[in-house]
């Protein structure tokens, strides 16, 4: 039987990382504008969103893999990697000249090809009947 916290972890979507991507980034935008106590807490429940997409990656990996077989839902998943990129740039203002915050960049960075070239093969290429 599946515990609430597994089921919960269980029905997030992928494409609550578009929110997270436009969570984050108004955080950025704000904080740059001047209003970093705001910035900060968008950047913040943004990153705590994150936090719980990432469990979800971890123990239910599986069900989250298959859901990439849906090419509407595969179409949005590269926002989970836009979303990380983001994230590191406010990392990097928090610790600044970090490795880790390099090491998620191009970690995202390459994700984010990985997830492209998935969706090419699998939801585009798979159409072409030669």
């Amino acid at each position: 039987m599946k515990t609430s916290i597994q089921h919960f972890l269980h029905s997030l979507p992928i494409p609550i990382c578009g929110l997270i991507l436009g969570t984050v980034s108004l955080g950025n935008l704000l904080y740059s504008e001047g209003m970093e106590t705001v910035g900060n807490a968008f950047c913040t429940l943004g990153i705590f969103i994150m936090g719980l997409f990432l469990l979800k990656v971890c123990f239910t990996f599986k069900h989250t893999m298959s859901e990439l077989q849906n090419p509407i839902v595969a179409s949005v998943a590269p926002t989970f990697t836009m979303a990380l990129m983001v994230i590191s740039t406010v990392f990097e203002r928090v610790i600044p000249d970090a490795v880790m915050n390099d090491l998620l960049w191009w970690g995202a960075i390459g994700l984010h090809f990985a997830l492209m070239i998935y969706f090419v093969v699998v939801h585009i290429l798979s159409l072409i009947h030669i």
